[in-house]
């Protein structure tokens, strides 16, 4: 077996993701009598007033809080929504082999919700730009499905780590292999498309990652089997 950027059962995964007030009031003054002035009453024929003059405003109503939008699963009836991303672990700003580990791990998990959800922005952010098979297989096909409205159903990985190391200063490398279910594009409502059927046997390959305040991916590659 030997390293490749792409394999090509992942080529063919690849392809099938990227199908995819004020009021004033007048005061108005009556004059009923003769020409001559009326008499101005004296304070004691004065009436006063009794009723006090309420200044203070009403309590302003409690706001109700929103509630939380339930997330849907992506379906042969339409794609996924209100899916909310998984929790970057604090630990992935440790520079040492826990902290590379629960990136990895953390990694897998982006890489199952961006396929899912189409919001790649979460896994961009702890994406290098020079990761080719992350761009490639996962953060553009999920952009092309949710401009195109395509979705796919399906297609979670379920990640086993082998051995996690680190390479220099700033650098670390991470054997996985994965089983990946079958994955069905939509492109309408109960239309199917193309499907990808589950691995028979696990995807080899290896997650490099650079640090820099926290872990990054900067390379995915995995391993071509000879059979």
């Amino acid at each position: 077996m030997e390293l490749h950027q792409r394999k090509s059962w992942k080529r063919n995964r690849t392809a099938l993701l990227s199908m995819t007030a004020v009021s004033v009031l007048g005061l108005v003054a009556g004059c009923t009598g003769p020409s001559s002035p009326a008499p101005v009453p004296d304070a004691a024929q004065t009436p006063q007033s009794t009723a006090p003059v309420s200044t203070s405003l009403p309590p302003s109503p409690t706001p109700t809080a929103k509630p939380t939008p339930m997330p849907i699963p992506a379906s042969s009836n339409g794609p996924a929504q209100n899916l909310r991303a998984p929790v970057r672990p604090a630990a992935i700003k440790k520079h040492d082999l826990a902290g590379l580990e629960a990136f990895s791990r953390h990694y897998f998990d982006m890489l199952n919700h961006t396929v899912q959800s189409r919001d790649a922005a979460p896994l961009r952010a702890l994406t290098l730009k020079f990761c080719v098979e992350c761009f490639s297989g996962y953060i553009n096909p999920a952009d092309v499905n949710k401009a195109a409205g395509t979705w796919v159903t399906g297609g979670e990985m379920d990640l086993t780590l082998g051995d996690v190391r680190l390479a220099g200063n700033t650098s670390g490398i991470v054997i996985f292999s994965y089983t990946q279910e079958e994955m069905t594009y939509f492109t309408a409502p109960n239309k199917s498309g193309p499907f990808l059927r589950a691995t028979e046997k696990p995807v080899l390959g290896a997650l490099s990652a650079e640090f820099d305040g926290q872990w990054k991916a900067s390379s995915m590659t995995y391993v071509e089997d000879d059979e």
